[in-house]
């Protein structure tokens, strides 16, 4: 290859990872509901915390987990993988890598039923151990232990970062989407964060807050209930041909600094009040078709009156007009300030998602993902009657909203 053309491929390379790091984790319409700097003691906190697997002590590697290889040192939980067989069974069929011997010991940990995400965001903060044979896994997993996994791996050279959603295909298998991505340092050399989010539409990984990878997977997300977090060093595994794969390595420690759970503020059934007139966000006359306008009215408990504000992820959502099922769709893709805003069915379109940003006095905006204008009724209208549309943000009463669960 040309000198030349390899500057090329380098310039477009840098840019392409400049473009991702504007795409990285959005918390404002996120609320933490746990978090756990390992800093309450010498012992990791048995309310919360188990060791091994949620199913036994070996997964799909080479090292069966023990309870003593699980620590906590400088506010880190130690996962430390050894060269020493624990167990009187000598080796296991995988369903990934064939026959394995279980010759090393290494440990895991998993949060118990009580702490369990349906949707939202998990980020973990770790460092990985040099040796190329280690397998840090983060998984999560259903309470009854089966599919779906959402999962994040690190493997090889330390450069690579696994990632997959397995569930259930309509047949009755297993099924699967995944991808690698490399990282521009090696991951044991300091502390970085990995990161799963799931909605009702999308699950999107994330590493150091850059988006690695969305996958757009509705139907399959309904298998999600409640999930639990595992984290786990593995041996072998992944990485099952490696010829560096021998005691001298061992042992091997997976550092863990920290884990965060994010669930969606809004996820549920709502009014939606405007703050200037203090009228019901409708569709105008309970119309069912698509392309009706929406309007604000003296609000009466009418079905179209009421909204699902549903996560789809990746700090997006979609809100549903519950007489209809069709959802706040800014008309034919306009940008323009006063364009309407209309009901029209789903179709995960970037003119029908919406960012929430919420203010100091309780009330939220809606932001269009597309044309990034805030819904406002139009010239500021405090009559009943007037329709709703997109305008730019100036803080104005009526871009103002105040969102009420039902339920």
């Amino acid at each position: 290859m040309s000198l030349s053309r390899l500057s090329t491929l380098l310039v477009v390379a840098i840019i392409v990872f400049n473009l991702q790091n504007t795409l990285g984790i959005d918390r404002d319409d996120l609320v933490i509901v746990f978090e756990d700097s390992f800093d309450s003691g010498p012992r990791l906190n048995g309310s919360i915390w188990n060791s091994d697997y949620p199913w036994g002590t070996f997964y799909n590697h080479r090292a069966n987990m023990a309870r003593r290889q699980v620590s906590i040192s400088n506010n880190r939980v130690n996962l430390t993988a050894i060269a020493m067989r624990s167990t009187t069974i000598t080796n296991i069929d995988t369903a990934d890598y064939g026959l394995v011997d279980l010759d090393y010991t290494s440990g895991a940990i998993y949060m118990n039923s009580r702490i369990s995400l349906t949707r939202g965001l998990v980020v973990i903060r770790m460092q990985a151990p040099p040796a190329k044979s280690t397998w840090p896994m983060i998984m999560l997993v259903p309470t009854d232990e089966t599919l779906p996994i959402l999962s994040m791996d690190i493997f090889e050279d330390r450069k690579n970062i696994g990632y997959s959603f397995q569930y259930t295909s309509p047949s009755g298998s297993r099924a699967s989407v995944s991808g690698t991505a490399r990282s521009l340092g090696d991951n044991s050399n300091d502390m970085h964060s990995y990161s799963i989010d799931w909605g009702y539409d999308k699950v999107t990984f994330f590493y150091d807050n850059i988006t690695l990878r969305s996958f757009v997977q509705s139907t399959e997300l309904t298998q999600i209930t409640e999930m639990r977090l595992v984290l786990a060093l593995g041996v072998g595994g992944r990485s099952p041909s490696i010829p560096s794969l021998n005691a001298t390595d061992y042992p091997q420690t997976l550092l863990i600094d920290s884990v965060e759970m994010w669930s969606p503020k809004y996820d549920g059934r709502y009014t939606i009040i405007n703050l200037k007139s203090n009228l019901s966000a409708e569709v105008q006359s309970g119309q069912m078709q698509d392309r009706i306008l929406v309007v604000q009215n003296n609000y009466t408990g009418a079905a179209w009156q009421t909204w699902d504000i549903k996560y789809i992820g990746n700090s997006q959502y979609k809100i549903i007009n519950v007489n209809s099922r069709k959802v706040l769709d800014v008309h034919a893709w306009q940008t323009d300030d006063n364009a309407k805003v209309v009901q029209y069915t789903f179709n995960l379109k970037e003119n029908q998602i919406w960012h929430i940003m919420q203010h100091d006095d309780q009330t939220v905006s809606f932001v269009n993902v597309w044309s990034q204008k805030v819904a406002s009724i139009l010239n500021g209208s405090a009559q009943a009657g007037v329709q709703m549309v997109q305008r730019t943000f100036d803080n104005g009463l009526d871009q103002k909203w105040k969102v009420t669960r039902l339920n």
